[in-house]
């Protein structure tokens, strides 16, 4: 397992080096990091409600019922 991860991440960072790509992912990298900051944004968000309302995200089913 540790060696597929390893190949994956070395044939990710030769993907990025490649100047298409790299042309590419500078001229687009803005509206992606704000598209992930959105979603970073949205979850903290939840995660705040959440905490706030004092109420659990919904899990399985409870021990000791049909369901």
């Amino acid at each position: 397992m540790a060696l597929a991860t390893g190949l994956w991440f070395a044939m990710v960072a030769v993907f990025f080096t490649l100047p298409r790509v790299r042309r590419s992912f500078n001229r687009i990298g803005h509206w992606l990091d704000r598209l992930m900051g959105g979603v970073l944004l949205v979850l903290a968000g939840q995660l705040l409600l959440s905490t706030v309302s004092g109420s659990e995200p919904p899990s399985g089913p409870t021990p000791g019922t049909d369901r």
